[in-house]
């Protein structure tokens, strides 16, 4: 079916070669395919599966909508997912339907989040919600009162979806205060929950709160919330997981707005040993963390160290994003 577009768009020329292994979650008026293929075709996404289910699963060639229902559900439960939010969200109460799942504690989903939206706790999803083909409405319906038991259970969830997904996107309006106000709530709940108390949910809500206090400089009470983060990451994902490197990378980075050096290029080299362990030595993540590791060498005043790792960044860069890229052309200076 790769070569099968879902009926309702024309979308052939954004067609992603590739397969990768993140979700996408979207609303149709807010958000273009190009924006979804493009992110998929960065090289940094290479080697990876990048799941757009308007790309992928063409209702008209499935015998049932339940066969359309159960195929979202397998692979949001499974996925690294991405979500693109508006302000007609409170209308697509399906596509909050899957959100209302794969943001649950117990979901090993990781979610990044783009755009803005007006959050709006306590509409009534259930009864406010729209589909591109209307009769797709009883179906839904039915799907969620068969889900979550009442149409009062599920509204609820979705506020606490909300909750989980609103600050990634304050944080990308850069609402750093909001953000982290948003992070201490979920948190709240997810404590309430002895069995969310150690998952991925709760290591990302911890991160939150981490990444807020960066954006407002409280760098001293970031780094609780990191060793926070990361203790519970290593618990569920082991010692060398990608998602564990970013911890080591987030805190490298506080390290060295505090000006300890040492410490700083000690969490780098972790990251980048994991890095390069999990995604290859020519990933343009490995060359963040190499930048990084030269930025520090910099600020130690050892120029040829800090020389050597911005040539190392450079050529990955110069490969993977090639010689006109924003990362490539930074770095050319001081090669």
């Amino acid at each position: 079916m790769e070569k099968k577009i879902d009926p309702k768009v024309t979308y052939a020329t954004f067609y992603v070669p590739q397969r990768h292994t993140v979700a996408v979650s979207y609303t149709w008026r807010g958000t273009t395919l190009r924006v979804i293929a493009n992110r998929a075709n960065e090289p940094s996404n290479k080697g990876e599966r990048y799941w757009i289910d308007v790309l992928i699963v063409n209702q008209n060639s499935i015998s049932t909508s339940d066969q359309v229902i159960q195929t979202t559900d397998l692979i949001y439960s499974r996925s690294k997912i991405e979500v693109y939010l508006d302000n007609s969200y409170p209308s697509r109460a399906w596509c909050l339907a899957e959100a209302g799942q794969y943001t649950n504690p117990t979901s090993k989903c990781t979610i990044s989040v783009s755009g803005s939206a007006e959050l709006k706790p306590g509409t009534d999803f259930f009864h406010c919600m729209d589909a591109g083909h209307k009769t797709d409405i009883p179906l839904i319906q039915k799907y969620i009162l068969d889900k979550y038991g009442s149409a009062a259970n599920f509204n609820a969830e979705i506020d606490n979806a909300i909750l989980r997904l609103s600050p990634w996107s304050l944080m990308h309006q850069g609402r750093y205060s909001e953000a982290l106000n948003a992070s201490k709530k979920e948190i709240k709940i997810l404590e309430q929950d002895l069995s969310a108390s150690e998952t991925m949910a709760m290591a990302e809500a911890y991160g939150n709160i981490a990444l807020a206090h960066d954006y407002l400089g409280n760098y001293d009470e970031s780094l609780g919330f990191h060793q926070k983060s990361l203790d519970i990451k290593i618990k569920c994902k082991g010692f060398s997981d990608a998602d564990v490197a970013v911890t080591y990378v987030n805190m490298g980075i506080v390290e060295k707005q505090l000006g300890n050096f040492e410490k700083a290029l000690e969490l780098y080299g972790k990251a980048l040993e994991i890095q390069i362990q999990t995604l290859g030595g020519e990933h343009v993540n490995v060359a963040d963390t190499k930048q990084n590791i030269g930025i520090v060498y910099g600020n130690k005043g050892d120029q040829t160290a800090a020389k050597k790792c911005y040539k190392e960044a450079y050529e990955i860069f110069l490969k993977c994003l090639g010689p006109d890229h924003p990362k490539t052309l930074g770095l050319a200076p001081f090669i």
